[in-house]
């Protein structure tokens, strides 16, 4: 089993207070959930510029793992173009006994 853990960090230029950058992490949280069935939450970040978004999945094996990671950054960057200012993924091996 391999479980998918990382972040991407968006970048709201227009977000103009708290509430318009809650509207757009939003908006990508719930588009993550429901296209690729994982956990999604946002990190705490004190400016409403930017937002930091927590995702995690569990997959069978590595490849699916990669080929996730690359579905998601990909379609955050051609929903949401530009916003991605930083992303960061790692995998971990867990083996069941």
């Amino acid at each position: 089993m391999i479980i998918l853990f990382g972040y991407l960090e968006l970048h709201i230029e227009e977000a103009k207070s708290l509430k318009d950058k809650r509207s757009v992490v939003r908006s990508v949280i719930d588009s993550l959930r429901n296209k690729f069935n994982v956990s999604v939450s946002e990190c705490l970040v004190d400016d409403f510029h930017f937002a930091k978004i927590g995702i995690s999945a569990i997959t069978d094996k590595r490849a699916s793992s990669n080929a996730m990671k690359e579905k998601i950054i990909n379609y955050v960057e051609s929903y949401y173009p530009g916003r991605i200012c930083d992303y960061f993924f790692q995998m971990e091996d867990i083996e069941i006994i």
